[in-house]
Order: structure tokens, then C-alpha cells, then sequence
């Protein structure tokens, strides 16, 4: 079963449809490799740096005996479509900044 284009549909089905698919792919936690590549950050070194700043968009914790910090999945997906809903149509695609920063650290290497 194909599903409607993430435009077409209402931000709260959006929403539980993201986070059925980040429960079957992840669980209902995700670790913070997991939350790297979801949020999008170019790798789990500038996702750790994000925690530092305090600038991860969803809540973070930390579970004992566990390392790493956590959040959940309906978190995650809660975000995810909110940052979709707030794009509109007409956006065009933007460069891959985790490509561009790669490319401009091997046009200057360091000494």
C-alpha cells in the first residue's frame, strides 16, 4: 500500500505514520546513533557537539545503566513533522551541508 505524499496529509497523521515507522525500524527509544542520523546531523561527533550546545530539537534522557542519552520515538516524529509542515511547497531543494563541509575541509587541509 503506497502512502499520499507527506503534503497531502494532516500534520498529526503525519506524525503517527513517522513514528510507526521509527518504532518498527528503531522502538519506541531511539539511542544517539539512531537520533544522529534521524536529525539529520553529518555524524554522531557533530550530534554529541549539538548536545553540548544544548541545541538538539527534541527531548533528550539518559536511562541508568545505559549509555548515551535517548528520546522517543513519538518525540522524534512529533518534530519531524512539524519541520515538514513549516516547509512549504515551493522551497527548493538546499545543498547537502554535511557533503559541502566535507568537501570544503579537504579544499583546506590543516597543517
Amino acid at each position: 500500500m503506497t502512502r499520499p505524499d507527506a503534503t497531502s496529509i494532516p500534520l498529526d497523521e503525519l506524525a503517527l505514520q513517522l513514528e510507526d515507522d521509527l518504532v518498527r525500524r528503531y522502538g519506541i527509544l531511539l539511542s544517539s546513533r539512531a537520533l544522529a542520523s534521524v536529525l539529520g546531523y553529518c555524524s554522531t561527533a557533530a550530534y554529541q557537539q549539538a548536545i553540548a550546545r544544548g541545541a538538539v530539537p527534541v527531548p533528550l534522557f539518559k536511562i541508568e545503566s545505559r549509555r548515551g542519552r535517548f528520546a522517543l520515538a513519538k518525540d522524534v516524529a512529533r518534530w519531524l513533522s512539524q519541520k515538514r509542515a513549516s516547509v512549504s511547497s515551493s522551497d527548493g531543494p538546499d545543498e547537502d551541508d554535511c557533503q559541502t563541509r566535507s568537501a570544503s575541509r579537504s579544499d583546506h587541509p590543516m597543517d
